[in-house]
């Protein structure tokens, strides 16, 4: 089953109640469409992607954290997640311990970056994941979804390497 998070909000949550912090569940909302802000920094994972949607509002300064200096002046889906933390930023910390959380749930598989922005056309590759949504063009009864997830996973593993 798919999961949705707010991750621009993890370093807030995780300040608020330390020892009781946990990333899973600390920013977990519901796969609907009115879970999303236009502020805000989504991850949805469905065990196999990791799935960033973000705002037209969202914080450049967060956005460049999370992707680089160059999430001003090209679209999302040239954006690169970045792998390592030098400088310490408590935000990526935060992002890097929800997504290796999430890949240890996942028996531990390397699981790709997508990236979205709010209002690109690729968009309903993202919005079809909010499965909880009743909307018939945009998204799957949870059965479909099931469904789907099966072909996926059976085709992923059929594939020649």
């Amino acid at each position: 089953y798919p999961r949705l998070f707010r991750v621009d909000a993890l370093v807030e949550s995780r300040m608020r109640a330390p020892e009781e912090y946990d990333p899973l569940v600390a920013t977990l909302l519901p796969l609907s469409h009115a879970s999303l802000s236009s502020d805000g920094v989504f991850l949805l994972e469905d065990g196999q992607r990791f799935f960033f949607w973000v705002g037209r509002a969202a914080n450049v300064d967060l956005l460049r954290v999370f992707f680089g200096e160059h999430v001003v002046t090209h679209p999302a889906s040239s954006w690169m997640l970045h792998t390592e933390n030098p400088n310490g930023n408590e935000d990526l910390d935060a992002l890097f311990e929800l997504m290796d959380a999430v890949r240890v749930q996942r028996s531990g598989s390397r699981m790709d970056v997508v990236v979205f922005r709010e209002g690109d056309r690729r968009e309903v590759v993202f919005l079809h994941k909010l499965i909880e949504d009743k909307l018939p063009q945009s998204s799957y009864s949870y059965g479909d979804y099931l469904n789907l997830l099966f072909t996926t996973i059976r085709d992923d593993l059929l594939r020649p390497r």
